[in-house]
């Protein structure tokens, strides 16, 4: 299912990452990955710890309701 990254949020202490993966995170619909398309220019990497001896990287951009995040 790919729309289910529009419901809820990530956890750090489940994995790792932290926020919301959308502005409207109770709706499953495409807006994660219509938002990753139309706002490439505001999103910016960031590191969230280590994995193993590497670093951990997360993408986020303002959002709102704070920031919203994308990773892979």
């Amino acid at each position: 299912m790919d729309s289910a990254h529009t419901l809820g949020d990530a956890k750090a202490a489940a994995s790792g990452f932290e926020g919301m993966f959308t502005e409207h995170s109770q709706w499953l619909d495409n807006e994660y990955y219509t938002d990753m398309i139309r706002r490439a220019k505001k999103w910016r990497q960031v590191s969230v710890g280590q994995r193993g001896s590497q670093p951990k990287w997360q993408w986020v951009r303002p959002a709102k309701n704070g920031s919203l995040i994308f990773f892979f």
